[in-house]
């Protein structure tokens, strides 16, 4: 469309004469103008300078012909479909005067008003020839074949016509060709036009019209016909009005009159192109209030598209506003078609049309200079928005389906935990009691087959949190060679009873003092050396750590990716086994009578955790022995480990090793207590009841057992407590709500401040933060270990 409008306005430049388009409302108020920019030519004026403004162009107008023009402008709108014309004169800007003759015709505007469309036309030649004829018939024919146009002129007194060289010539003759009578002129008059053109002509010869003005078409030498522009007057007359003599100047419009018919058929183009848009599209009229705000717009023009999307027919808007159309509109739609109507700066919204049931992105903005009128696009979105609320509902779907993935994960942990919490407590306290090599060993295989069922249990829910990405990295500081002690120390036994040795080696380049997920990298380690010992039967397992890529600022801090490969003598892998090892419940042996047993998950949680901390894993074997897994990671690099009392220095999961506070220890904590240190326990489980106060007596401590959150309200209402160990999750009223009732003061608790330690088999992501929240003062994870236990009560009851 923007190459159309090019193509109109150099079609409308290259007129001589001046297009006019006049737009006025129902109560006579001038609502739009346009001129042509041959106007600014015609006037010797600067491009731009009369900016479609209808008051400028009249300030051009010579005073004296001032009141005739007013008068041609308000008998121009009263009569739509009649042909006006008026001569007047024009000052230039140089201050030359010159003469135009304007002619118009007024149509029935959409909105209820007037449009008047107008030609102006330079006639000076045509005046000054009169002038010059009076003076002299040489000199006045000599100006106006100098123009281009033809002249012929008529004696009436003799009915003899002369015809000028040019008026011949323009018609193809040579001068010999053409006679002296009128017929030469009217015969050759298209037919369609006589009427016409001898109708204007007795008018004027009649005294009824200032001038002769009339377009048609006249018959050439050949048989083709031109369209000429006629501009006569009588130059004479008797005393009581008959006309003597008249004149008149033909110009060939044929070119102008082609270029017009362009501009039309574009324009009919145009208005086709704009009614079989795909997107609805209309035109709007501004209406302002009385303070000259705007407050809404009258519908001027819509096309096929919007009244589709928008439910209406043209005949039904066109001319009326928006809320006459839709009275309960939306006030803030009106606001951002005032934004781009006024400021002229596009603006784009999405819009519901109730009246249809369809969501529309609509974009406003005004192509024109002045804010009378603007123009909006609509795209029908309605499929888009029907989908997206479809992927909304999926996902909240998926979301809820998620949540019940992990309450259900979370119940399983806790159902099971529970009573492993029992086994394992149990055993642990039954090996420390006086038994025979036998029943020792019978309590070891049992300790042993818990920590085995809760190591599956922890893969599976690691898998669970990775798959659901709900892991995130703990960044701490740690020292790497205690980190390959911890992860060697766990295997240490099983690798002495198969006579394997397991060693490690640093390289001297890598930095051990290391900021990042302490804990991860050593659950990657157990998962790797888990297996390097379980498939290794003779030989050696071992660990080596080099620098995969470097990158810092100064020599001491920076980053750093570091490379950890485990290597064994095993068994060694199939080749054609070695691209499903890192997939989930995949296992080199999958037959049913396999001798390794396990989930398939260390391997797939170990590739996950890697990639978290921005690294890669593989594996390098074959099926004649020996493998080395191997795996990058990213890590901080320290100038130096801080201590455990440095400020801002964090401490991962410190290896006890020994009792860190034996009977002596708990003596001196409670002399400085000055009493019996007493403890609560919130528990409903009666193994685990057992369990943990078995756990405390065996550390020095006394503790009372309460089965739910209300009894162990009542009970710090009653005793003084030094500690409470709450179960999270117990009939009546769980350990959550029982916290936040301690803390305020209207439980009438003694103590409301009293350390509230959480001991909960769940072990999902989130469970601690949940704990904490509740005003918990920290967290044990059961099945509770007792050096766990024994560290946090040093802790908390200092």
């Amino acid at each position: 469309m923007n190459s159309n409008n090019d193509d109109l306005i150099q079609m409308i430049s290259g007129i001589p004469d001046v297009l006019m388009r006049l737009s006025i409302d129902s109560q006579g108020k001038y609502t739009e103008f346009y001129i042509s920019p041959v106007a600014e030519t015609m006037l010797g004026l600067p491009k731009g300078s009369i900016q479609n403004s209808l008051q400028r162009y009249l300030s051009y107008v010579y005073p004296p012909d001032q009141p005739a023009v007013e008068q041609f402008l308000s008998s121009s709108s009263q009569v739509p479909g009649k042909e006006s014309s008026v001569e007047y004169r024009l000052k230039k800007a140089d201050g030359n005067v010159f003469w135009v003759s304007t002619r118009s015709r007024a149509f029935h505007h959409t909105n209820g008003g007037i449009l008047i469309f107008a030609i102006t036309s330079d006639i000076t030649a045509q005046k000054n020839s009169e002038a010059q004829t009076q003076e002299s018939e040489v000199r006045w024919q000599f100006a106006l074949e100098g123009t281009g146009s033809g002249i012929w002129d008529w004696d009436l007194r003799t009915n003899k016509v002369f015809y000028s060289r040019m008026w011949v010539s323009m018609l193809g003759y040579k001068q010999h060709e053409i006679g002296d009578s009128l017929d030469e002129w009217y015969l050759r008059l298209h037919p369609d036009d006589r009427e016409t053109c001898q109708h204007e002509l007795n008018r004027h010869l009649l005294g009824e019209t200032p001038i002769y003005h009339n377009q048609h078409r006249v018959l050439c030498k050949g048989g083709t016909y031109k369209w000429v522009l006629d501009r006569g007057k009588v130059m004479a007359r008797t005393e009581d009005g008959r006309p003597l003599r008249f004149i008149s100047t033909q110009s060939d419009i044929t070119e102008r009159k082609r270029a017009r018919e362009m501009i039309w058929a574009r324009s009919e183009e145009l208005a086709w192109m704009l009614r079989s848009m795909m997107n609805a599209f209309i035109v709007c009229q501004s209406v302002f209030d009385e303070n000259g705000k705007f407050s809404s717009y009258r519908f001027e023009y819509i096309n096929d598209a919007y009244e589709g999307l928008a439910g209406v027919k043209s005949e039904k808007v066109l001319g009326k506003t928006v809320h006459e159309v839709w009275p309960d509109i939306d006030a803030s739609w009106i606001e951002k078609y005032a934004h781009a109507a006024v400021t002229g700066e596009p603006v784009a919204f999405d819009v519901y049309l109730k009246q249809t049931d369809k969501y529309c992105h609509c974009h406003v903005y005004r192509p024109w200079k002045t804010s009378e009128r603007f123009c909006m696009i609509f795209d029908d979105i309605t499929e888009l928005k029907r989908a997206e609320e479809a992927l909304i509902l999926a996902k909240e779907d998926a979301e809820d389906a998620a949540r019940a993935k992990s309450e259900f994960l979370a119940n399983v942990s806790h159902e099971i935990r529970t009573p492993l919490n029992g086994i394992i407590g149990m055993t642990g306290l039954l090996s420390d009691t006086k038994l025979d090599a036998e029943q020792l060993e019978y309590a070891r295989i049992v300790r042993i087959s818990g920590e085995s069922l809760l190591s599956l249990i922890n893969e599976i829910l690691d898998f669970s949190k990775l798959e659901a990405r709900k892991m995130d990295l703990e960044i701490l500081d740690f020292d790497l060679s205690s980190t390959l002690d911890e992860a060697k120390g766990l295997f240490t036994v099983a690798a002495s009873e198969k006579g394997l040795e397991i060693s490690s080696i640093i390289d001297p380049a890598v930095p051990v003092h290391l900021s990042g997920d302490q804990g991860k990298l050593r659950q990657i380690l157990v998962n790797l050396l888990s297996n390097a010992v379980k498939f290794t039967f003779e030989g050696s397992v071992k660990i080596h750590v080099s620098v995969e890529q470097e990158d810092h600022d100064r020599d001491d801090e920076g980053d750093v990716a570091l490379r950890f490969s485990v290597s064994d003598t095993g068994i060694g892998i199939p080749p054609d086994r070695l691209h499903v090892l890192f997939s989930p419940f995949t296992q080199v042996d999958s037959s049913t009578t396999r001798k390794y047993g396990g989930t398939g998950l260390g391997l797939a949680i170990s590739k996950q955790l890697t990639e978290l901390m921005g690294g890669k894993i593989g594996v390098e074997s074959n099926d004649d022995g020996g493998s080395t897994f191997w795996f990058t990671a990213n890590f901080g690099r320290l100038a130096k480990m801080p201590f455990a009392g440095d400020y801002g220095a964090k401490v991962d999961h410190i290896d006890m090793g020994k009792s860190a506070c034996g009977n002596g220890e708990t003596n001196k904590l409670q002399e400085d207590a000055g009493h019996n240190v007493r403890l609560l326990v919130a528990e409903d489980n009666h193994v685990n009841q057992r369990v943990a106060s078995a756990m405390i007596r065996r550390l020095g401590y006394q503790a009372d057992i309460v089965a739910n959150g209300q009894e162990t309200i009542e009970a710090l209402r009653l005793i003084p407590y030094d500690l409470v160990l709450m179960d999270c999750q117990m009939p009546e009223m769980d350990g959550f709500e029982a916290t936040r009732l301690i803390r305020r003061a209207e439980s009438k608790v003694l103590n409301c401040s009293i350390p509230i330690i959480a001991m909960t088999a769940s072990a999902m992501k989130g469970d601690k933060e949940r704990c904490l929240s509740a005003g918990m003062n920290d967290f044990i994870a059961k099945p509770v270990r007792m050096t766990e236990l024994e560290r946090m009560l040093a802790t908390w009851l200092r």
